[in-house]
């Protein structure tokens, strides 16, 4: 009996361990690092931005018109996301997440004719996989080199996906944020580990 209540013990330390220790910040950090893949004089013939919410949209379509003002890239590149979102009380009707993508990029000072949308197909947990095959089914004309912008902890994923699906371009990595300023950066992150690994096998 007592044997079994030290392993009961024993076992919810290494829980508690495993679960508490990864949440302070610096240790977080350094588990998260290998994931993070970021050129950061990155230049190319067009920025594609990863598909998200929109918390996480804004970081990754701000970088991207850091981008085009720096004259990194000509133009910037998303995904059709025809979902209805938030009320536009100026444009007085609510408006799709790509409006307010759009939108968001124009007031960042990006020209609407700088703006391209493709069509994407949502792909659940291959979702990025997906993107990756979209911007190579849209043909990218005068496209050799993609910067692929997203959130940090997805870059080594999206750069897989990118590099296995489109092998004649070259795909430069663009974190839209440091880590720890990241809005993702406290989501599961065994989770993006796990899926880097599907993606390894499946990509």
């Amino acid at each position: 009996m007592r044997r079994l209540v030290k392993w009961i013990v024993f076992l919810a330390l290494l829980v508690g361990l495993c679960t508490m220790v990864p949440e302070v910040p610096s240790v977080r950090a350094r588990l998260m690092a290998p994931l993070r893949l970021h050129v950061e004089d990155a230049q190319g013939d067009a920025a594609y931005v990863l598909a998200g919410g929109l918390p996480v949209m804004f970081e990754r379509l701000m970088a991207a018109a850091d981008l085009y003002h720096m004259k990194r890239v000509p133009r910037i590149v998303l995904g059709h996301n025809r979902s209805r979102s938030s009320h536009n009380f100026v444009a007085g009707e609510p408006w799709m997440v790509e409006q307010w993508m759009v939108g968001y990029l124009e007031w960042l000072g990006v020209p609407k004719d700088k703006i391209e949308l493709i069509d994407v197909a949502s792909d659940g947990l291959l979702s990025t996989l997906a993107e990756a095959r979209a911007v190579k089914n849209s043909g990218g004309d005068g496209v050799k080199t993609w910067v692929v912008v997203s959130s940090p902890a997805q870059m080594c994923r999206v750069v897989l996906a990118f590099e296995r699906t489109l092998p004649d371009r070259t795909i430069v990595p663009y974190a839209a944020t440091e880590l720890e300023y990241s809005s993702e950066f406290h989501h599961p992150m065994f989770w993006e580990y796990f899926k880097l690994l599907v993606y390894w096998t499946m990509a």
